[in-house]
């Protein structure tokens, strides 16, 4: 068997490329023996053009085998994108692509370290491409390199990380000669960590290299900075209990996640990302785990019809219409098998206008996010008791409560007792609350129309009645005058009801 090789005189656009494509017609093997993704391949065929860096470019032509020998370092992001690019473009690597399990792998801080002795050369400086060729090399010397058949073994590849941490440190320590260093992970015995952490908090060094060990609960107060690395790997709950490591006292904290560029992160990654920088204020844990939770889905729930709508509608949204689902059917066919009716949820959908100041003022709740959640929360209460626990736990945090704040608590109840007199919409403006009613020809809503027309008879000057066709069909309008404030509105459907 005959063997041909390209070699190539480090100088670009050389068409090393398109010799191999036209010799792999002929040839049974197709070996790329050296070097990494920082060579470009670009191939021209069909009204298509393909570059590739790592996946030897014999591929398209004939049925040889593609092998990456142990000579190439590999980086595992880069040869996944070429495999969708092959695969997109409608062609197989099946049975014709393989790897030398002994190839190394270029990890992230390869190319940063690549960038780095690059920068510091000056006018020296080679031309490198930045992608970690160089220093995957010197791990792979250094016997301290991870190969392909170390991603397959557990044990193996976390040794192996740990070694790595070391190369880390030495990184940081080129970047700042001045900093004091430290390294922690889980394989140190419980008494060497635990000495290591108690130089930390004494300040017997400034910069501690750590595995994820570090979101264990260690609780070090003088700690302000901390940068996760390759953040988009992490779980969000992960992420939220390693930059919770820091912000333990008076001091304001940073927390850095560093990523590749936001384009190439998968979309679960950037979810995760976003999440986290939204939900950053203080006591956003349970927030997070929500979003988390629609994230990754939240599984079987109600079987496998219903689950998978989870993800489009978001958890929350899901939760609603289930809420509501329950409801009607405790309401309308499992009547006589639940609960009595005045212990239902009295959770109306309804259209709610007013001109009235109803809301969290800034100088009682000061975190924007605090009031939308608080927001959130009161939107969801469906029964008295919710009610009262609700406004007692913002007594509580907050302080007594404001008018304003009194008022928008009290609209709930509001909506309750309207829902009661059948109004599917109330406006209440310029001192004026109205009420619209579409069913009105239901004995019940005919039992609470006679309730307003006797009110109306010792109140002649202050409620009025008319009848409007809408696009949604013809409604009956109700107008109660001087009503000032959402406190005077439920005093008066009281009286009425009464």
């Amino acid at each position: 068997m005959s063997t041909r090789v390209v070699i190539g005189a480090q100088w670009g656009d050389e068409g090393k490329g398109k010799i191999v494509d036209l010799l792999s017609k002929e040839s049974q093997y197709i070996v790329r023996f050296q070097g990494g993704a920082n060579a470009g391949h670009t191939l021209k065929f069909d009204d298509k053009e393909v570059v590739l860096h790592l996946i030897p470019s014999g591929i398209f032509n004939g049925d040889g085998i593609c092998i990456i020998g142990n000579g190439v370092v590999i980086d595992p992001l880069a040869l996944l994108e070429e495999i969708d690019q092959v695969h997109n473009m409608g062609f197989t690597l099946e049975n014709r692509f393989f790897i030398s399990e002994t190839a190394h792998v270029i990890l992230p801080y390869h190319k940063v370290l690549d960038r780095m002795k690059e920068k510091n050369k000056g006018d020296l400086a080679i031309g490198t491409t930045g992608r970690g060729i160089g220093p995957a090399y010197v791990s792979k010397v250094a016997r301290i390199g991870i190969r392909m058949i170390d991603l397959l073994d557990t044990e193996v590849l976390h040794g192996k990380l740990i070694q790595n941490i070391e190369d880390i440190s030495n990184l940081i320590q080129n970047l700042v000669p001045e900093a004091r260093i430290a390294v922690a992970h889980g394989r140190l015995n419980g008494k060497t960590l635990e000495s290591l952490m108690v130089k930390f908090i004494n300040k017997e060094f400034d910069v501690l290299v750590s595995t994820t060990i570090i979101e264990s609960g260690l609780d070090v107060p003088n700690a302000n900075t901390i940068f996760i690395n390759n953040a988009n790997h992490f779980g969000l709950s992960d992420l939220h209990q390693m930059r919770g490591r820091v912000g333990r006292s008076n001091k304001k904290a940073f927390c850095y996640l560093i990523t590749p560029e936001y384009s190439k992160m998968t979309d679960e990654a950037k979810k995760r990302i976003t999440a986290l920088d939204y939900y950053s204020e203080l006591g956003s844990g349970f927030n997070i785990a929500m979003k988390d939770l629609e994230i990754r889905g939240a599984g079987d729930l109600l079987g496998g019809e219903q689950s998978g709508f989870i993800n489009e509608m978001g958890f929350e949204t899901y939760q609603k219409i289930l809420d509501e689902a329950i409801n009607e059917l405790k309401e309308n066919d499992f009547k006589n098998l639940v609960l009595e009716k005045n212990q239902f949820s009295k959770k109306v959908n309804m259209i709610f206008e007013t001109d009235l100041e109803l809301m969290f003022p800034n100088d009682f709740i000061n975190s924007s996010n605090e009031r939308l959640n608080l927001y959130t929360k009161l939107n969801k209460i469906t029964c008295q008791d919710e009610l009262d626990s609700f406004k007692a736990e913002l007594i509580d945090r907050f302080g007594a409560l404001t008018n304003i704040v009194d008022e928008l608590l009290k609209t709930i109840e509001l909506r309750w007792l309207s829902a009661e007199f059948g109004f599917d919409k109330i406006v209440l403006k310029k001192n004026i609350l109205i009420g619209y009613i579409k069913n009105f020809d239901s004995e019940e809503q005919k039992i609470h129309l006679d309730r307003l027309f006797k009110y109306s008879l010792n109140n002649q000057n202050s409620i009025s009645f008319s009848q409007k066709k809408f696009n949604d069909g013809e409604k009956f309008i109700v107008k109660i005058q001087k009503i000032n404030s959402i406190s005077k509105a439920i005093q008066v459907l009281s009286e009425v009801k009464d």
